[in-house]
């Protein structure tokens, strides 16, 4: 995401923080659900696929919960610009992160 300055309102950057916040959380359990399911695929490792399947529940949670901040979020303050475009992005992101923990969910049934 775009590094950006800071704004008159502190509630602004502190929603916007917990939005990346969580982005990151999902980014990074995306990964570690990937890894799972392709580990578990390779050694034929049934706990790491179970592990995968159970982690996209958690995924499927942010991604609704990134999708309601970036709303109320443009609600409530009326970002403008890079503002408008960082939440914007984010919200596309977490759609594309679930669809690849998804993925990673039928690789892990599949092994």
């Amino acid at each position: 995401m775009l590094e950006r300055g800071k704004h008159i309102s502190t509630s602004f950057d502190s929603a916007l923080d917990s939005l990346k916040n969580d982005a990151l959380m999902m980014s990074s359990l995306a990964e570690r659900l990937l890894e799972r399911a392709m580990q578990g695929l390779l050694q034929r490792d049934t706990d790491l696929c179970n592990a995968a399947i159970a982690d996209d529940e958690e995924i499927d949670i942010l991604e609704k919960q990134i999708d309601q901040e970036g709303v109320d979020l443009m609600i409530r303050y009326h970002p403008v610009a890079a503002d408008i475009r960082q939440v914007i992005s984010t919200m596309k992101m977490s759609s594309n992160l679930e669809r690849i923990a998804d993925q990673s969910v039928t690789i892990a049934r599949r092994a």
